[in-house]
């Protein structure tokens, strides 16, 4: 029982690098972790993107006090709508 526990609380605490791109080429990958790496207000590495569009607009939710304009709106749909127009 006891193994079986500290086998469990080994790969809860097990950290992975996660992957930011499905591209296979690690010059590219790490070229473009570099390009969406920021600093937050209080030091910490945070990335400007996901690099994947529809997951960043709804990220764009959080913003909710601050609305963005209607042309910023359209100009995101257009986006999404021409890489696939039925999600």
């Amino acid at each position: 029982m006891n193994k079986m526990f500290n086998s469990k609380q080994e790969k809860l605490f097990d950290v992975k690098e996660k992957q930011t791109t499905s591209v296979k080429n690690a010059f590219i990958n790490v070229a473009m972790e570099d390009s969406i790496t920021t600093t937050s207000g209080n030091g910490a590495k945070k990335y400007t993107t996901t690099l994947n569009d529809f997951v960043d607009q709804f990220g764009y939710i959080s913003n909710y006090r601050k609305p963005r304009s209607f042309e910023d709106i359209s100009k995101d749909m257009f986006l999404l709508w021409s890489q696939d127009p039925k999600l």
